[in-house]
């Protein structure tokens, strides 16, 4: 058996990650700061706020990352929300658009892992 091994098409390849979240803040930052962390930087961390009425907004004033907020006037739940932030992504021309729960803290290297395939 021959082992094919996909190289990375490009090395200046752009990644938007997309978070859509309502009232969880402190899940969301937890969440953020494991984007902090990663060894790979994304080029922008698009936030979709379905309407909270939390203390979200406080949360995503932060300066470690290339954030971009959208706050949906309505909650749209969370389809609508992944609507909105790929949409975003694609019109600004994003290579490569990493959909994320607010909920979870990535490993490091998720990111290196993720753009190396």
């Amino acid at each position: 058996m021959v082992e094919v091994r996909a190289e990375r098409a490009s090395t200046t390849e752009t990644v938007a990650i997309v978070v859509v979240t309502f009232n969880r803040a402190d899940l969301l930052g937890r969440m953020l700061d494991g984007l902090a962390a990663l060894e790979t930087r994304p080029d922008t961390v698009i936030v979709v706020d379905n309407a909270s009425t939390d203390h979200t907004q406080e949360v995503l004033r932060r300066d470690d990352l290339p954030l971009q907020v959208l706050t949906s006037p309505d909650n749209v739940g969370g389809a609508g929300g992944f609507h909105l932030g790929v949409r975003t992504a694609f019109e600004q021309g994003y290579d490569r658009i990493w959909l994320m729960d607010d909920d979870v803290v990535p490993a490091p290297d998720c990111l290196t892992v993720l753009m190396a395939q």
